[in-house]
């Protein structure tokens, strides 16, 4: 990707797909890549408003917070609100696209996913036009 100073932040509540998400992470060709993990959206909130973040990776259905929820609340301050989330779901139809992008979600990824389908994903987000941020790591 050719990417460098990159902080994404995980929200799975799944110890093993937070773990294969980070090696799958790691294995694309980001410098100085760092990882934070929550293991639901409450965590995940509290998290971003005390580090800042590129790109969140969440996931639906979790205890005490939701990722919806964590998304809309996301969305409620500004400094959270253009941060780029990708949704990590299974597809069994309880997510409605609609909901999704009445949040601003542009970005789904299908449990179980493929590493190159993350690549793809994180390469669109960090060279889009849409991601308007600089890099965490860059002031």
């Amino acid at each position: 990707m050719g990417v460098q100073n990159v902080k994404i932040l995980i929200v799975e509540d799944s110890p093993a797909v937070r773990a294969v998400m980070g090696m799958t992470l790691r294995m694309s060709n980001i410098s100085n890549l760092k990882l934070l993990e929550a293991q639901d959206g409450l965590e995940g909130l509290r998290i971003l408003k005390r580090k800042p973040v590129d790109v969140v990776f969440t996931d639906i259905s979790m205890p005490r917070m939701d990722g919806l929820e964590m998304i809309d609340k996301m969305r409620e301050d500004a400094s959270l609100s253009d941060i780029p989330t990708v949704v990590v779901t299974y597809r069994d139809g309880s997510t409605d696209e609609s909901e999704l992008e009445k949040r601003k979600v542009r970005y789904v990824l299908n449990k179980p996913f493929k590493p190159k389908e993350v690549f793809a994903v994180l390469s669109e987000i960090l060279n889009s036009s849409f991601y308007s941020r600089a890099p965490s790591g860059v002031s």
